[in-house]
Protein backbone atom coordinates (compact mmCIF):
# COMPACT_ATOMS: atom_id res chain seq x y z
CA UNK A 1 0.00 0.00 0.00
CA UNK A 2 3.07 2.17 0.98
CA UNK A 3 4.34 1.97 -2.42
CA UNK A 4 1.60 2.17 -4.28
CA UNK A 5 0.81 5.35 -2.52
CA UNK A 6 4.21 7.10 -3.42
CA UNK A 7 3.52 5.57 -7.23
CA UNK A 8 0.65 8.07 -7.25
CA UNK A 9 2.17 10.97 -5.66
CA UNK A 10 4.88 10.42 -8.42
CA UNK A 11 2.12 10.57 -11.11
CA UNK A 12 0.42 13.32 -9.53
CA UNK A 13 3.43 15.65 -9.11
CA UNK A 14 5.07 14.94 -12.05
CA UNK A 15 8.44 14.18 -9.49
CA UNK A 16 10.40 10.97 -8.59
CA UNK A 17 11.36 12.34 -5.45
CA UNK A 18 8.67 10.70 -2.80
CA UNK A 19 8.81 10.00 0.92
CA UNK A 20 5.68 8.02 2.02
CA UNK A 21 5.35 6.71 5.58
CA UNK A 22 2.83 4.60 6.68
CA UNK A 23 1.31 3.79 10.14
CA UNK A 24 -1.28 1.05 10.54
CA UNK A 25 -2.38 -0.79 13.70
CA UNK A 26 -2.89 -4.49 13.93
CA UNK A 27 -6.84 -4.63 14.27
CA UNK A 28 -7.10 -8.12 14.29
CA UNK A 29 -4.91 -8.15 17.35
CA UNK A 30 -6.29 -5.24 19.07
CA UNK A 31 -10.09 -6.85 18.29
CA UNK A 32 -9.21 -9.51 20.38
CA UNK A 33 -8.73 -7.79 23.51
CA UNK A 34 -4.56 -7.91 23.16
CA UNK A 35 -2.63 -5.14 24.32
CA UNK A 36 0.63 -4.94 22.94
CA UNK A 37 2.59 -2.18 21.91
CA UNK A 38 3.51 -4.16 18.83
CA UNK A 39 0.13 -4.27 17.37
CA UNK A 40 1.31 -1.57 14.25
CA UNK A 41 3.84 -1.32 12.08
CA UNK A 42 5.71 1.49 10.01
CA UNK A 43 6.49 0.89 6.48
CA UNK A 44 8.36 3.82 4.56
CA UNK A 45 9.29 4.69 0.58
CA UNK A 46 12.16 6.96 -0.03
CA UNK A 47 12.28 7.77 -3.70
CA UNK A 48 13.89 10.26 -5.44
CA UNK A 49 16.13 12.86 -3.63
CA UNK A 50 15.05 11.19 -0.54
CA UNK A 51 17.37 8.67 -1.33
CA UNK A 52 20.29 11.12 0.17
CA UNK A 53 20.70 10.99 3.87
CA UNK A 54 20.16 14.96 4.40
CA UNK A 55 16.87 15.00 2.73
CA UNK A 56 15.84 11.50 4.42
CA UNK A 57 16.35 13.10 8.33
CA UNK A 58 14.74 16.35 7.38
CA UNK A 59 11.38 14.23 6.29
CA UNK A 60 11.47 12.00 8.96
CA UNK A 61 12.28 15.14 11.25
CA UNK A 62 9.44 16.48 9.59
CA UNK A 63 6.94 13.85 10.71
CA UNK A 64 8.32 12.97 14.12
CA UNK A 65 9.00 9.93 13.76
CA UNK A 66 12.98 8.32 13.67
CA UNK A 67 13.81 5.42 11.32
Amino acid sequence: LTAQIADSLSILLDTESVAVSLQAEHHCIKSRGVESENSFTITNVLRGQFGNADFRSQFFDAIGRIK
